[in-house]
């Protein structure tokens, strides 16, 4: 998988938050599987009071879904749709190959 620091360049004028979102609900739609909080914490970069403030946000409206006993999360899979068709070629072509093949492995 695919683990993208926050760009740079797209945070002009410092933390930008949506852009935070977005990094987020991009790195969960990469797979679509669970991921823990520690994991997350990592791969955006993002201190563990931020992350789970983002998780509790998100799950409240129903875009992730959020084991408290494990620590982990797992985004929507209609949400994951949403981000996939919204996300740049380049970037979603592994996840879909990674789709097909298991579709044509499972017939």
């Amino acid at each position: 998988m695919c683990v993208r620091k926050i760009r740079s360049d797209k945070v002009q004028g410092g933390f930008n938050m949506s852009f935070v979102l977005d990094e987020f609900l991009e790195y969960l739609a990469e797979d679509g599987e669970w991921h823990s909080l520690k994991e997350i914490v990592v791969a955006i970069h993002l201190d563990k009071d931020k992350v789970e403030k983002i998780i509790r946000f998100f799950a409240r409206y129903g875009f992730v879904q959020f084991n408290k006993v494990q620590n982990k999360v797992k985004i929507d899979p209609q949400v994951r749709e949403i981000i996939l068709s919204s996300m740049p070629v380049e970037e979603r072509v592994p996840v879909i190959l990674m789709k097909k093949r298991y579709v044509a492995d499972s017939w």
